[in-house]
């Protein structure tokens, strides 16, 4: 791998607030119309959609950041704004070291990753973050699950890939980050993500060397 790409991966939960029961009404089947149906479906959705909001970066939070250039890998957890700074000073680290823009790899960071740290990297003013991250730049970062698709609406698992492959990898998926998080399990949190990383390098290498 060249010295300028590094693999990343961001872990996500959803915002500190819970959505109230109004705001997860208007969420309901159109095909529901008696309120009381409407009220029932709502109780037993909140929590399910609350959840969601990991998915998206207008609502959810990043929890941690990892990426690797060579063998080691780098994780930052905690508070999403400082997690944010310290990983945006990493990485101007590292151009300033090989004096070269970075190129990321990822699984799927083209759609999720990447436009994650840029949203936030604007939200939290961290314009070297922001300058950083390739959003529109598509020779400026490798998404392994684009190059491994067959077409655009081919959506492919990191595990899947991983099990087709004959790679190990961790079942236990993201949606298990917001758990651990509420469980103060931060180090399971950190883990899964050095995981990812490293199944994600297993198959770049695959891929490419």
């Amino acid at each position: 791998m060249q010295n300028n790409f590094t693999i990343i991966d961001i872990e996500t939960i959803p915002s500190e607030t819970m959505p109230s029961l109004e705001d997860v009404k208007a969420n309901a089947p159109k095909s529901m119309s008696k309120p009381e149906t409407i009220e029932k479906w709502a109780v037993e959705n909140q929590i399910e959609l609350y959840k969601k909001q990991a998915l998206d970066s207008m609502k959810g939070r990043i929890v941690c950041i990892g990426c690797s250039y060579d063998d080691d890998i780098v994780t930052f957890s905690g508070n999403e704004f400082e997690v944010l700074t310290d990983f945006a000073i990493h990485i101007q680290n590292r151009m300033d070291e090989i004096l070269s823009p970075l190129v990321f790899v990822g699984w799927n960071i083209g759609s999720f990753d990447l436009p994650w740290l840029w949203r936030k990297a604007i939200q939290h003013s961290l314009p070297s973050l922001r300058k950083a991250i390739p959003k529109d730049n598509r020779t400026c970062y490798i998404d392994l699950m684009k190059v491994w698709a067959t077409d655009f609406k081919d959506y492919v698992s990191l595990d899947n890939c991983a099990k087709f492959l004959g790679i190990e990898h961790d079942t236990e998926g993201g949606n298990k980050v917001y758990d651990w998080w509420k469980a103060g399990e931060i180090d399971k949190i950190i883990e899964h993500c050095r995981k990812d990383i490293e199944t994600t390098k297993q198959i770049y290498e695959r891929i490419y060397e």
